[in-house]
């Protein structure tokens, strides 16, 4: 399947465990962009309130229309990480 070792799953006992992608983050990491997202202030009309997108207790992003997915994407996360 041309994949990395890395990435291989590996059996531990009787099951077969899928380890994690080095560009995952962690529950700290999370929260750090949570924190600069919810602080982000942009134009008016540019985006919707993306702040109230995000949950700070784990770091996660919900309810974001696909106009703001695009522009979170496209203009926001370079800076964010």
């Amino acid at each position: 399947m041309n994949m990395h070792d890395k990435l291989r799953p590996k059996l531990i006992g009787d099951k077969y465990q899928v380890p994690k992608a080095p560009f995952n983050l962690t529950l700290s990491e999370r929260r750090q962009v949570a924190a600069l997202l919810s602080s982000l202030r942009v134009p008016d009309g540019y985006s919707s309130n993306i702040s109230r997108c995000v949950t700070l207790d784990d770091g996660r992003l919900s309810g974001m229309k696909s106009h703001d997915c695009h522009i979170f994407m496209q203009d926001l996360l370079l800076p964010a990480f």
